[in-house]
């Protein structure tokens, strides 16, 4: 499903030509050696001087979005720290209006690539078809590639106003997987768009690496909405509004929380691999000896038990156990919950007998530890 056009491209041919988000809206560096054209950096033993000395080349987009970022920290550092950029198409697409040297518009070729004859779409000049270079926007290059100086010393000309975002929770001390509604006021209130909810749990000890949030839209300067997803522990929750045509981006002052984790379940599944890779469930079954067998378990909050698909975002590791003929139970150790919140230990050399199954969820900071359901 395509996103929608965003208001800052609609004017722009050949993107006004449909209803949905087009790409790139610049360009880099992304050919990574293509047409002998690369980034040279100076990697250790690089650069040493003298009469013989390396360079390191590197391209493609992991090259060309760090570098784009250095050159908004370098606007950043022009505008002065305390103003935020917010969403930054809301500038580049007026600039290319207003300040078209801020750009180096590409007019010349397509972004066609080679093909292996009689392979799907290949043409009879073994190229893919592509999106041709013009002047303006176009689908092939965007904006252009990036005059990094004009860029950043037309930056200001774009007059925003400046906003002010303030945040309200309903509740600050919870317990994991309870709804919090949410209140984002911009003051002006004219200002138009979204704002993202977001928060810094990835900096506490064992936080998740992932920052869990929302976005709300605005209506008359106010937005609202009822999240019950924010992970457990305790860190701070912010809105941070990325601006519009008119008004500039804003974030509002932290709101601290505490979130204590709430019990969880453990969905434990065991299923046999037949020769042709089709999974059936084990469970109260008789299988050949050499069956693949594979025990998958997955636990998730109470809150989220009657849901037909449950959020699956817990962490930490899983202890999978197989109790053989009653007796005593062995396992595999700890299986590290993936990030689908699921622990899988696989088998092809169960004796025979029979197996008893058992699973025990360590817990973190949003889920109690949790055996599987009898």
């Amino acid at each position: 499903m395509p996103y929608p056009k965003p208001q800052w491209q609609q004017n722009f041919s050949a993107s006004n030509q449909d209803s949905v988000r087009d790409l790139p809206d610049v360009s880099l560096l992304a050919g990574n050696g293509l047409y002998k054209a690369l980034w040279a950096v100076c990697e250790p033993n690089d650069c040493a001087g003298g009469t013989q000395w390396t360079i390191t080349g590197v391209g493609g987009t992991s090259a060309s979005a760090p570098a784009f970022a250095g050159i908004l920290a370098l606007v950043n550092q022009k505008i002065g720290a305390s103003t935020r950029l917010g969403q930054a198409n809301w500038v580049l697409y007026r600039l290319a209006q207003s300040a078209p040297s801020a750009f180096h518009q590409v007019t010349s070729g397509n972004n066609s690539v080679y093909c292996q004859s009689g392979s799907p779409d290949c043409n009879a000049n073994k190229f893919l078809s592509g999106f041709n270079v013009g002047s303006g926007y176009n689908l092939a290059t965007g904006l252009g590639s990036v005059d990094a100086s004009n860029l950043v010393n037309n930056w200001s000309s774009i007059a925003l106003a400046s906003t002010t975002t303030t945040l309200k929770l309903d509740q600050t001390n919870l317990v994991h997987g309870t709804p919090v509604n949410i209140t984002a006021t911009i003051s002006p209130s004219a200002s138009t768009g979204n704002v993202a909810i977001v928060n810094d749990s990835g900096s506490q000890p064992f936080g998740v690496s992932s920052n869990t949030g929302m976005t709300v839209t605005l209506n008359g300067g106010t937005a609202t909405g009822s999240f019950d997803e924010f992970p457990g522990g305790k860190y701070n929750v912010s809105a941070t509004y990325g601006g519009d045509g008119s008004h500039a981006g804003s974030t509002s002052q932290p709101v601290a929380v505490t979130v204590s984790p709430e019990n969880s379940i453990l969905h434990l599944l065991v299923y046999s691999l037949n020769a042709q890779g089709q999974a059936n469930n084990a469970s109260g079954q008789t299988w050949p000896l050499g069956t693949f067998i594979s025990m998958n378990a997955q636990p998730v909050g109470m809150s989220q038990s009657s849901n037909p698909n449950p959020v699956t975002n817990a962490t930490g590791t899983v202890g999978i156990y197989d109790s053989y003929n009653g007796g005593q139970q062995q396992g595999n150790g700890q299986v590290v919950l993936d990030s689908s919140g699921n622990a899988e230990w696989n088998n092809q050399l169960l004796q025979a007998g029979t197996h008893a199954i058992a699973a025990y969820y360590s817990g973190d900071q949003s889920y109690n530890p949790a055996l599987p359901p009898r």
